[in-house]
């Protein structure tokens, strides 16, 4: 369950780098709120729009990077109209990947869209996912 959870997180530090240069057009935004988190380090976020792509943890269409604090909010912008997921974890020692005890489970804060839990692994697309039409907030309770 955890070395899941783990494994999609640590994918979003890969894909960190090469959402970031996915163009923006016009579009919706969506803002992601993480309030409660300690101020250090940063927040990561993958934003999904396929399930596929959910499930496979390696083509996310955008990812960002904010520093982490009691209210981190972030923008995503450029979003077109669809079902989108978030994966999200707090990264607290900014080494670029959610740490985890020696059993696996981990030991940063981590989330998904629409505060989805998922049982032994990620959250399902079908929990996390929701519907931008415009612009949106999703408020996550990182655990």
């Amino acid at each position: 369950m955890f070395r899941s959870i783990s494994l999609a997180c640590a994918a979003l530090v890969v894909a960190v780098g090469a959402g970031a240069a996915v163009a923006q057009s016009r579009g919706a935004a969506l803002e992601v709120r993480t309030p409660g988190l300690t101020a250090e380090g940063s927040v990561v976020v993958a934003v999904f729009d396929k399930e596929a792509d959910w499930k496979s943890r390696d083509r996310p269409v955008r990812t960002q990077r904010v520093a982490a604090g009691p209210d981190s909010r972030l923008r995503i912008e450029g979003l077109a109209p669809g079902r989108y997921g978030l994966m999200v974890f707090h990264d607290k020692n900014n080494d670029g990947r959610l740490n985890t005890w020696p059993i696996g489970m981990p030991s940063e804060p981590y989330g998904f869209s629409n505060n989805a839990r998922g049982r032994f692994g990620p959250a399902s697309w079908q929990a996390a996912s929701f519907e931008v039409r415009g612009d949106s907030v999703q408020t996550l309770r990182l655990r």
